[in-house]
């Protein structure tokens, strides 16, 4: 299962503790932590299109291994990019 971090959407940890908790009742599956990045701004850009995300800075490194350990606290398997 892959999970996008976007930062004040989807980042906090008891979003993230219910989420880990959801797949482990599920059964043998693996979560995927997909850090948020800027490079769809260019694309939008392009576009001429609104990108509103474009103020949020993506999470540290240091956030996103502390996710994964809340996750593999639970019992699963994570994988960071």
């Amino acid at each position: 299962m892959r999970i996008p971090i976007i930062p004040g959407y989807t980042d906090d940890v008891e979003n993230i503790k219910a989420t880990a908790l959801f797949v482990r009742e599920l059964g043998d599956f693996k979560i995927e932590l997909l850090p948020y990045h800027k490079l769809g701004i260019y694309r939008y850009d392009a576009l001429s299109r609104p990108y509103i995300l474009r103020d949020l800075n993506p999470p540290s490194h240091n956030y996103i291994q502390m996710l994964k350990e809340v996750i593999e606290h639970y019992g699963v398997e994570t994988v960071t990019t």
